[in-house]
């Protein structure tokens, strides 16, 4: 059996798996990196504030925890940076959780400053990420967060749970949070918006994305591939 995260080796213990290979994940955080621009979206964009954006799928599981970034955007707004947007971005299958998010973030006075995207394409995504000053996930469980290592691929700093396999996923190129709390995601986005942070946050960031590049995985794959023909 194959995995990709040290955390879902340990996922995989307990329902028997007794021999698991741990390998890179075949990802490309670097994808979106060189796409054309999109005018009309980036105009979009940028009639919004700016000061801070999180790149999050508001699915209907509750574990991706979008209330707790809106919560953390609230005092963000009100305390640091009253022209910050959060931007929620994915597909959501159900429209009443999404209706729900939205419903949370216009009873703290963030209808204006909390923006559902839904699905995007990969030109209007990437568009996204450029514009963004910071991508943040309060995820509770993760394998491995591609829009994260897509981030720091394209330079944007990182703030992400420590649940699941994100710590693992941005190493030391973004900002862990150890409680899932508002005042903690509030601090850390904050920390993240920082100009004495920020650049070596986008460096760190860069390194770990280019560590994860498919190129890099290419070799160990085949490494574990030659050892597998082996052991048979």
């Amino acid at each position: 059996m194959v995995t990709y995260s040290t955390f879902n080796e340990r996922d995989l213990a307990p329902l028997g798996a007794t021999h698991v290979d741990r390998v890179a994940h075949l990802v490309d955080p670097g994808r979106l990196v060189h796409l054309a621009s999109d005018p009309h979206f980036g105009q979009q964009v940028r009639r919004r504030p700016r000061a801070a954006r999180a790149v999050r799928r508001p699915t209907p599981l509750s574990h991706k925890q979008p209330q707790l970034l809106v919560a953390a955007h609230h005092l963000l707004v009100t305390h640091a940076r009253p022209d910050a947007t959060l931007a929620l971005v994915g597909h959501h299958p159900r429209p009443a959780f999404a209706a729900k998010v939205e419903a949370f973030a216009a009873s703290l006075g963030l209808s204006d400053r909390a923006w559902i995207t839904g699905g995007l394409p990969d030109t209007h995504l990437a568009e996204l990420y450029r514009a963004a000053d910071v991508v943040a996930t309060a995820s509770r469980h993760e394998g491995l967060c591609i829009p994260v290592l897509e981030a720091m691929a394209m330079s944007v700093p990182v703030v992400v749970a420590d649940h699941g396999a994100l710590a693992e996923t941005v190493g030391d190129g973004g900002l862990v949070v150890g409680s899932d709390s508002a005042p903690a995601f509030a601090e850390a986005i904050g920390m993240a918006l920082d100009p004495r942070h920020r650049a070596e946050l986008v460096l760190r960031g860069r390194r770990q994305a280019a560590a994860r590049s498919l190129e890099a995985a290419l070799g160990p794959l085949t490494e574990t591939i030659a050892e597998w023909y082996e052991r048979r």
